[in-house]
């Protein structure tokens, strides 16, 4: 997972973050309890890690996954939780809404082929302060992949081939240090 984080004086580093309480593995008690015990690890140890605790409503096809995703989430900023995270909400009205309930807790919202429509600006907008890309990128590239595999195969073309990376700027990247 990619995070962005749009503030400074909550750092995320992917190393850092620890997802708990998976909605619909547990039953919402026992993801309470969890990360109730988390926020008190974390506290002991000093460690600056940043809690998420995280409802994956839509994910699972909830019957209503915007009421269960904000009672948990709810729950889980009240039990400790730094940040929360419902992956595949999309509406701008429903993050806006977790946002609201859930502040002064900070809310991480997925971008990926679903909700592309969604800009960075608009997201901070509506009060986000991470953004998490999960698979997108991944997918993006074999997107292209199998577009330009495809272009091979039926057209006997390599016109897709020309939007590629530049291998001197990817070996450029790639030796850098910071």
């Amino acid at each position: 997972m990619c995070d962005f984080a749009f503030q400074p004086e909550l750092p995320v580093y992917q190393s850092k973050t620890v997802p708990v309480a998976l909605t619909n593995r547990y039953e919402k008690k026992l993801g309470i309890d969890r990360i109730r015990a988390a926020r008190s690890a974390i506290d002991a140890s000093g460690s600056g890690i940043v809690l998420t605790g995280r409802c994956e409503a839509w994910l699972v096809h909830d019957s209503d996954p915007f009421n269960t995703a904000l009672d948990r989430l709810v729950a889980y900023a009240e039990a400790g939780a730094d940040c929360v995270y419902a992956p595949a909400v999309s509406k701008p009205d429903e993050i806006a809404q977790i946002v609201k309930t859930v502040a002064p807790k900070h809310v991480n919202v997925l971008v990926s082929g679903f909700n592309h429509q969604l800009s960075l600006s608009q997201l901070a907008d509506l009060g986000v302060r991470r953004i998490s890309v999960g698979s997108g990128l991944a997918l993006a590239a074999w997107g292209t992949f199998l577009r330009a595999a495809k272009d091979i195969k039926t057209n006997g073309t390599f016109h897709l081939l020309a939007n590629g990376a530049v291998s001197a700027d990817l070996n450029k990247l790639f030796q850098e240090t910071s």
